[in-house]
This record gives C-alpha cells, structure tokens and sequence, in this order.
C-alpha cells in the first residue's frame, strides 16, 4: 500500500524466509499473507528454503474495500483541469488514524493549518464528466495465506 518496501519483491526472497525457518521451533507453523497475483512466488521461495506441506489458505471478508484508479480525476491531472478544492479537517486524532507518525510530507502542514486541502469531487472537464464514478478496479474480497511447516 505505498510503502517504501513493498515493491522490492522481498516478500519473494528465499534469504527472507530463510531467516522465519532458522527462527521457528521444529514443527513450528508459518503463516504469511500474499498478494493475490504473486502468491505463488512467494509460496515457491518459501518451499525452496525448506518448509513442507506448503499450502494455501483463504483470507475472505465481505467488504470488497474499493482500490482503483478514479478515471475521472486522472483525465483531469492528465488535461490540466484544476478542481475545485476541498477542506478535510486534520488534527492530532487523525493522525492517529495514520498509525501516528507524520509519514506523509502533507501531514505536517496539515497539522499546523488543522485542515488538509486536496482536489475536490466534482470534475473541472467535459472529458471527467464524462467518467465521473467510474474507476479500474475493485480490491479482491480475499488475502491469500500461504502456509509452511519447519519438519520436526
């Protein structure tokens, strides 16, 4: 989700899980979550260091949280077209929120004025008009979970 290494593909690195098989007891159980179009890379890394019974588990959830691309406010960015900005309250508990830390450059600022200002809802061009509530893509309702055993 953004953070700084989650596109370094260590979640396929052997010297990852070799390092979770050396900590586990015998017969100790690991379970870790994968993307739903990598898992298999991750679930191959994880065999090659040693686990056996290397298998699959299903985490499901029935809010399908929506992450897609707003098609809308990216022809806007791509044409230029600047919408009408919009005011969100900020203070120390939605920091919180964040897991807080001040993480994001904008949240400091927010901070000190007590409000974050960011592009507004309402497309500025015929062209976002015209894709206004639309997006990409949905989140999947399921986090695979890949399951290894250190042999005992």
């Amino acid at each position: 989700m953004g953070r700084g290494w989650d596109g370094t593909g260590i979640a396929f690195s052997q010297e990852l899980w070799s390092i979770a098989y050396r900590a586990l007891r015998p017969g100790g159980v690991l379970k870790a979550f994968g993307g739903t179009r990598t898992f298999h890379r991750m679930a191959d890394a994880i065999e090659k260091v040693g686990f056996v019974d290397v298998g699959l588990e299903s985490w499901n959830y029935g809010s399908g949280f929506p992450k897609s691309m707003n098609i809308s406010k990216s022809l806007d960015r791509m044409l230029g077209a600047e919408r009408e900005k919009k005011r969100i309250e900020f203070s120390g508990n939605a920091l919180m929120r964040h897991g807080g830390d001040n993480t994001r450059p904008w949240m400091e600022e927010a901070l000190t004025k007590g409000f974050h200002e960011m592009a507004g809802d309402n497309p500025a061009s015929s062209e976002a008009k015209t894709w206004d509530g639309w997006g990409t893509a949905l989140k999947p309702a399921w986090e695979p979970v890949i399951i290894g055993h250190k042999p005992l």
